[in-house]
């Protein structure tokens, strides 16, 4: 992840700065007023920035970025020119919350009725011996 504030090194962290692409200074530049105006009306912070793929390639950032202490997102429905801060308020984070099922034996074996009567062609009829201990 690199971190973007407006202004990058030419020589990779010492030495000159260079000015960043015009675009990228106007994204940077209105993703940080979005952000302040966010935190004055709103108690969650945000914490992500959502552009449109396309958009975040043409500013060379990468999804993961750091922009303006915000993570960088892509989100194909927004269109180009456009992006959105998501904050907790938004879009609360998933919990791990594991769902447990619990299974009990039932109390007393379960009955289950046998029919008797005439059955199919060549399967016994019930009128025939039965086993000592199945059926009823």
């Amino acid at each position: 992840m690199r971190s973007r504030c407006g202004w990058r090194r030419a020589d990779g962290g010492r030495g000159t700065l260079l000015r960043v692409s015009n675009p990228e200074a106007k994204n940077f530049e209105a993703i940080v007023k979005a952000k302040a105006d966010h935190n004055a009306h709103c108690p969650f912070p945000p914490h992500t920035v959502r552009m449109n793929p396309f958009e975040i390639e043409r500013m060379s950032w990468e999804e993961g970025d750091i922009i303006a202490g915000l993570t960088l997102e892509a989100d194909p429905k927004l269109g180009t020119g456009a992006f959105r801060l998501v904050c907790d308020g938004m879009e609360p984070p998933e919990l791990d919350v594991e769902d447990e099922v619990v299974i009990e034996a039932p109390a007393e074996p379960l009955t289950v009725p046998v029919p008797t009567g005439p059955g199919r062609e060549g399967e016994p009829d019930g009128s025939a011996e039965r086993t000592p201990g199945y059926g009823r």
